[in-house]
């Protein structure tokens, strides 16, 4: 039997390659947007850049941190990377990116 799926692509193209946005404040807006169509639904959220670790990772920790805080509760954003690095090796390459999603 054949099985279907419904999938929403969401891309962000102001992130170059190795750096960062000029602007994190529209990155976090876009963070929130991914967030909002996210919400209520069941399905897993595919998030991909184009090694997987990257810009996916500042996502994921940035989605991560922000469910924890609307949960109450501590938000380390090292212990994210570091569980996340236990799935995925290399997860938030770089320093400015780490830098990005510790502090936005």
């Amino acid at each position: 039997k054949e099985e279907s799926r419904q999938l929403t692509q969401i891309q962000y193209i102001a992130w170059p390659d190795h750096g960062v946005p000029d602007d994190s404040s529209d990155f976090l807006d876009f963070v929130c947007l991914v967030r909002k169509k996210r919400a209520g639904r069941e399905e897993p959220v595919v998030v991909h850049c184009s090694a997987g670790i990257g810009r996916t990772g500042v996502l994921i920790t940035m989605e991560t941190a922000m469910c924890l805080i609307e949960c109450n509760q501590p938000v380390y954003p090292l212990d994210i990377v570091r569980t996340m690095r236990d799935q995925r090796a290399m997860m938030i390459q770089t320093p400015v990116s780490t830098i990005l999603a510790i502090l936005c």
